[in-house]
C-alpha cells in the first residue's frame, strides 16, 4: 500500500512489462510451467488416490512406462554423429555423460506426450496470455495496410 492505495500484482507485471521484457518473458514461461505442474496433479490426483501413491510417484511410473530406455546403440549413434564436438574426448570418457543427457530427453519426451493426453482428456482450458509489448509507430514510419489492422508486424533492419 501506498497510503491507502494497494499495489496490485497487475500494476507490478504491467511495469515489468513497459520495462524489462526479458523478465516478464521469464515470468511468462514459469507460469506457463506451474500451470503444466497443476494440470499434471490435478488431473492424476484420483488415480494416485486410488493407487495410494503420491501424484510424483504416479508421474514417474508412468514417465517410466513411456520413456524407452537409451540403449549402448544410442549412445554410440550420438558420439558419432557428435564426434567433432567432443574435443579429442573418447567414448569411455563421455558415455556416462551422453546416456544421462539423452535419458533426459527421453524422459521430458513422455513427459510431454503425458501431459498432452491429461489435457485432451481433462477438458483443459488454459486462458494465461503471453506478455505483449505496446509498440506506437511514428507518423512517418513506412507502414503497409490499414491503420485500423488488428495485427501489426514490426520489422527491425539495419542498413549499412
Amino acid at each position: 500500500y501506498v497510503g491507502d492505495s494497494p499495489i496490485t500484482v497487475q500494476e507490478l507485471d504491467a511495469k515489468i512489462l513497459k520495462t524489462n521484457m526479458k523478465l516478464a518473458q521469464s515470468l511468462y514461461e514459469a507460469r506457463r510451467a506451474a500451470v503444466d505442474d497443476v494440470i499434471i496433479d490435478r488431473a492424476l490426483a484420483a488415480e494416485a488416490k486410488t493407487k495410494g501413491v503420491a501424484v510424483d510417484q504416479l508421474l514417474k511410473e508412468k514417465i517410466a512406462a513411456k520413456a524407452a530406455p537409451v540403449t549402448d546403440a544410442d549412445v554410440n549413434a550420438y558420439f558419432e554423429a557428435n564426434k567433432a564436438k567432443m574435443g579429442g574426448k573418447t567414448m569411455e570418457q563421455v558415455g556416462g555423460q551422453i546416456k544421462q543427457f539423452l535419458a533426459g530427453g527421453k524422459e521430458t519426451e513422455a513427459r510431454t506426450a503425458i501431459l498432452a493426453e491429461l489435457k485432451s482428456t481433462a477438458k483443459v482450458r488454459i486462458t494465461l496470455d503471453a506478455p505483449r509489448v505496446e509498440f506506437k509507430l511514428a507518423a512517418n514510419d513506412p507502414v503497409k495496410g490499414p491503420a485500423t489492422a488488428k495485427v501489426t508486424i514490426v520489422e527491425f533492419s539495419e542498413f549499412q
